[in-house]
């Protein structure tokens, strides 16, 4: 026969574990986007057998990361995890994407602002906002997250049912207050995985300023500095300041291409007008090469 726990003890024995849960920050690192991705695989097995522990140290996970001013939280629960999907459900994660061997939860932090995580998509598109003016680029140095210090041009990821050219645009208002227009693709990187969920794809677009009196007014948030560097002494701001991979190589395209004196000639005419596709007027953008 089954022996019942009177319930006078069964109540102390809970407190009993209670008392010895150890509060700790869930294991994981920092990533690039100020988001914090708890450690995957293995590590959450342990918690299988104590989810009041795992609760408790999800709790402490979530007012660390307040506390130390990140945007989101990332946890993937393998097949045999889903034990612990509940918990995270109940403090508030939503389920991000699924595949065949796991689950991704997700949940944006920062109180009173919508949460700016990428839906999920094989691959995120990211926009840099190439800037010309009298023979200088405008460069930004980045102030946070791994790529703090590092220079590149302002840029970031596009929005859902938002045009390549549109995120360069926008991207180059949020960070520097500037007003340009769009009107030549002059780099692409193509990288099939990019972090553990996605590939990345990333475009440079050509940018005109649409007034030459405007200043720089950089989003102090995300932005440590700006300068406007002379392309005739690029190669030397480049050796002497660190750059991301990507980036570096950006710059050695820049260079190569200033000595050829082509920075006059557009490479192509973007065509951005809307198109009826599918009995629907959509948005639309056609790189054509300038013939």
């Amino acid at each position: 026969m089954k022996k019942i726990l009177p319930l006078a003890l069964f109540t102390s024995y809970n407190k009993c574990v209670a008392k010895n849960l150890r509060l700790e920050v869930l294991n994981g690192n920092q990533d690039d986007y100020q988001c914090y991705q708890v450690e995957k695989g293995h590590y959450l097995n342990q918690f299988l057998i104590n989810i009041e522990q795992f609760t408790q140290n999800l709790k402490e996970t979530i007012n660390d990361c307040k506390s130390k001013k990140m945007k989101a939280i990332w946890i993937q629960l393998d097949q045999n995890q889903l034990a612990l999907a509940e918990k995270l459900i109940e403090q508030g994660f939503q389920m991000h994407h699924c595949t065949q061997n796991y689950l991704l939860f997700s949940q944006w932090i920062i109180e009173n602002e919508k949460s700016r995580l990428p839906n999920y998509t094989t691959h995120q598109v990211g926009a840099g906002g190439l800037i010309i003016n009298n023979n200088q680029i405008l460069l930004i140095q980045e102030k946070n997250g791994a790529k703090q210090g590092l220079w590149g041009i302002p840029g970031g990821l596009v929005d859902d049912g938002e045009l390549v050219a549109e995120a360069a645009k926008r991207e180059v208002k949020e960070e520097t207050g500037l007003d340009v227009e769009p009107y030549d693709c002059f780099f692409f990187r193509d990288l099939p995985i990019a972090n553990q969920f996605q590939g990345d794809l990333y475009f440079v677009i050509l940018m005109r300023m649409k007034n030459q009196q405007q200043k720089v007014q950089i989003q102090e948030q995300e932005i440590q500095n700006f300068k406007w560097v002379d392309i005739n002494n690029l190669q030397e701001f480049l050796q002497m300041n660190k750059f991301g991979i990507t980036q570096q190589r950006l710059m050695q395209s820049i260079i190569q291409f200033s000595t050829s004196n082509r920075f006059g000639t557009q490479l192509f005419s973007m065509d951005m007008k809307p198109r009826v596709m599918y009995g629907k007027e959509k948005k639309y953008c056609l790189f054509k090469p300038n013939l």
